[in-house]
């Protein structure tokens, strides 16, 4: 029902790793990367053009893409490096306030977190961290 249709809007896991306008942020290079690697696999033929997934990461489409050569990127992965990259903030935050402008920086560094290593990530989502500076 419409419990399901807003669990799916606010968790877009079928949705893909990356938006079909990226964000700039660390899968986006992780992306580029595997991408890069496979010209030169095919170049070197260590890998058969053919056995390649003919989707594009960069198609402008909402699709899930499987990563030729890195390891493919699931959820679960996204959520361990986003909370590691928040973890030394919200920390510092816990052990030792600073009062409001120590909670705003705080808020900052963990929106930038989530920005940098969120799943289907939205290229817009970066105003999240930019507005309240």
């Amino acid at each position: 029902g419409q419990l399901s249709q807003v669990l799916a809007r606010l968790f877009p896991f079928k949705r893909g790793l990356c938006h079909a306008y990226w964000a700039p942020n660390f899968w986006a290079l992780y992306n580029v990367v595997d991408k890069v690697l496979s010209v030169i696999d095919v170049k070197l033929q260590l890998l058969d053009s053919a056995k390649l997934s003919k989707a594009s990461m960069t198609g402008g489409l909402v699709q899930e893409f499987q990563h030729a050569v890195l390891p493919s990127v699931s959820p679960f992965t996204t959520l361990v490096c986003t909370l590691l990259s928040i973890m030394p903030a919200v920390l510092q935050l816990w052990l030792r306030p600073r009062g409001p402008r120590g909670f705003l920086q705080c808020l900052i560094l963990c929106a930038l977190g989530s920005f940098m290593f969120g799943w289907h990530v939205h290229e817009k989502a970066i105003l999240i961290a930019i507005l309240p500076l």
